[in-house]
């Protein structure tokens, strides 16, 4: 009986892997994958905010409604995502302690999600409506929605 080689486990480096979808999206002219909100951060961040931004000039949703009904109906979303973050803080506390570590990061992902696309998709209104985005009911709420108080 022959004996039997050692499989050896190819790797791929983030910056290959990188490369090559770049130029599958590009030989396919597919659209870029979808970033998360969660995961940008700084220059990322704004330019999917300037993204969405131009998206909301380009479709003219922006101009139509009047800055303070669009402070208010961000101000109803921002209280209703509270409501969500602060259910599946209930559900993930709820998980057994041993064997759901899969099951909890994946709730808190969902969390972080909720949480950084709302901004972002605020941020991106108020630019295209014109109004300043520091001044932005939740634009400073972000300590308060951590996961670190459950």
């Amino acid at each position: 009986m022959p004996a039997k080689a050692n499989k050896v486990k190819q790797t791929v480096n983030k910056k290959k892997r990188r490369q090559v979808q770049a130029t599958a999206v590009a030989n396919k002219r597919l659209p870029a994958p979808v970033i998360k909100a969660s995961k940008t951060k700084g220059k990322k961040r704004q330019e999917l905010v300037a993204h969405l931004t131009g998206a909301a000039k380009a479709s003219g949703a922006a101009a139509a409604e009047v800055p303070e009904k669009l402070k208010a109906r961000q101000a109803a979303e921002f209280k209703e995502m509270k409501a969500k973050v602060a259910k599946l803080k209930k559900e993930r506390k709820k998980l057994p302690k041993k064997g759901s570590k899969s099951e909890k990061v994946a709730v808190a992902q969902q969390i972080k999600e909720l949480i950084h696309s709302t901004q972002v998709r605020h941020q991106a209104e108020l630019a295209a409506a014109g109004l300043d985005v520091a001044a932005a009911p939740g634009a400073g709420e972000a300590s308060m929605m951590s996961d670190d108080d459950v």
